[in-house]
């Protein structure tokens, strides 16, 4: 899926600069594939662009990554296989099931068709770890990584942004796609700062 431009307000721009010195050099990046074997080199490939890149083979471990990083060195984006983030996220299946044609209602027939939770059909295990992954997608941009030809399936995209997820993009990575995952980061310090933003003149207003 193609990436718009972003410029970032004047107040953004001085909090990159005071907090994020030499940024995008140094974007956390969190990888999580199941075949180790693609670690190595898609850690090079992202390293050689300049982020600092932490590998997990499951979603549960990519997630423990997530939620354990500390708060002042958070990761900035991470980049979860799409077919494990189904498989271990039931409720991410509707996404899936939109880019093959079929219907969620297929999977879950008591599912509601905008519901942001696993069904009922799925263990405690996977409902707790769905709650945990969309609990993250407010904390940190969430990347699929694909290895469909038909990634911008607007249908796919339409259904994964509604559980989160800010991106879809085609495996193996491409380093002139990855040039611009930094972007990302930026839309959520964008959304950061002006909510902060409004609560500051929200609280002023009331004295």
């Amino acid at each position: 899926m193609g990436t718009d431009a972003v410029t970032p307000s004047k107040s953004t721009q001085d909090l990159i600069q005071a907090t994020r010195p030499g940024f995008p050099r140094g974007l956390r990046v969190l990888f999580v594939m199941q075949d180790e074997k693609s670690h190595a080199p898609s850690k090079k490939l992202l390293e050689d662009i300049g982020y600092e890149v932490t590998c997990a083979a499951t979603l549960e471990k990519g997630i423990a990554a997530l939620e354990s990083s500390s708060a002042s060195s958070p990761f900035d984006v991470a980049l979860v296989e799409e077919k494990q983030a189904v498989k271990s996220c039931p409720f991410l299946a509707k996404a899936n099931d939109a880019a093959n044609g079929t219907t969620t209602q297929k999977v879950c027939p008591h599912a509601h068709p905008h519901a942001h939770v696993p069904p009922t059909t799925t263990t405690k295990e996977q409902r707790e770890l769905g709650t945990r992954f969309t609990k993250l997608t407010s904390q940190c941009a969430i990347v699929l990584m694909h290895e469909e030809e038909d990634v911008g399936n607007k249908a796919y995209m339409i259904e994964a942004i509604r559980v989160g997820v800010v991106d879809v993009v085609k495996f193996p990575l491409v380093t002139q796609n990855m040039r611009t995952l930094w972007q990302h980061a930026v839309r959520k310090m964008i959304k950061v700062n002006g909510a902060a933003t409004a609560a500051n003149g929200a609280g002023g207003s009331g004295r």
